[in-house]
């Protein structure tokens, strides 16, 4: 090394480590678009974990017959939109390859008990299901990102803003005489799971 290369060398070797270190670096303050694409994310590579089948997807992405809208989501509510979303591109996924055997997730589904409550004719029961597996997604998600607690906090806030605003948007449909299948619901399951209430 000349003298020319260790002049300018030499200088990173007197700043003190800690003003190195990346974890002094502030985080982004998250938006509210930047968390409900993390609930898309995480719903997807929930579903490739749990290894959702098609015939359960396709339960949770039913729409009625009459009017169209969906019948476990709430038309316009910012956290069942990322939900919905993830569900639809996970119903369309390809087989993935280099596998012996034709596979197209990791896990084994949902449970027993939670497949057959998919299945009933009670809305709240069926609703249940999605909510918990909203939650759970959002639960790994969040500890695999290792956030501080004040990044939890950060993010949490936003999720607790986007829900209020989904529970309002319900609201305003079943007051407004909304007839589809959501307005016999006590909740959004997308809200209350993606932001662990």
């Amino acid at each position: 090394m000349n003298i020319s290369r260790l002049a300018l060398v030499a200088p990173l070797f007197l700043v003190p480590w800690p003003l190195l270190e990346i974890s002094s670096i502030p985080a982004p303050d998250p938006t509210h678009e930047d968390v409900a694409r993390q609930v898309f994310y995480a719903v997807l590579e929930n579903c490739y974990e749990e290894g959702l089948s098609t015939e359960d997807v396709k339960i949770l992405l039913a729409s009625d017959q009459g009017s169209g809208a969906p019948q476990h989501f709430v038309p316009g509510c910012p956290l069942c939109l990322p939900v919905q979303r993830a569900l639809t591109v996970y119903a369309g996924r390809p087989k993935l390859p280099g596998t012996k055997e034709a596979t197209d997730t990791f896990g084994t589904g949902l449970s027993t008990s939670e497949r057959e409550s998919l299945r009933t004719s009670d809305l709240e029961t069926r609703l249940s299901v999605l909510h918990d597996f909203v939650e759970r997604s959002m639960q790994r998600r969040i500890t695999l990102r290792r956030l501080t607690p004040e990044e939890r906090r950060v993010v949490q806030s936003r999720l607790d803003d986007l829900r209020e605003k989904g529970v309002a948007i319900l609201k305003g449909l079943i007051d407004g005489g909304f007839s589809g299948t959501m307005a016999g619901a006590k909740s959004c399951p997308s809200c209350d799971g993606g932001s662990g209430h």
